[in-house]
């Protein structure tokens, strides 16, 4: 699950990669219109795991 600048940005920086991405059976890419409050999420079969932001935002994902 991505937001919409992250995917653009994605597409811009790794076209190739994120094709080969999706192309894989079990792979599903969402975007999230809103400002996600969950940095990250992993899920296997034998794993989950949720990373979340701090109450004050201290990361940057503007570029340079």
């Amino acid at each position: 699950m991505l937001t919409d600048p992250v995917l653009r940005r994605f597409e811009k920086d790794f076209g190739e990669e994120l094709c080969t991405f999706l192309s894989f059976k079990n792979v599903r890419l969402f975007t999230y219109p809103q400002d996600p409050k969950i940095a990250d999420f992993t899920v296997t079969d034998n794993f989950f795991l949720l990373t979340l932001f701090p109450k004050e935002k201290f990361l940057n994902t503007k570029a340079c």
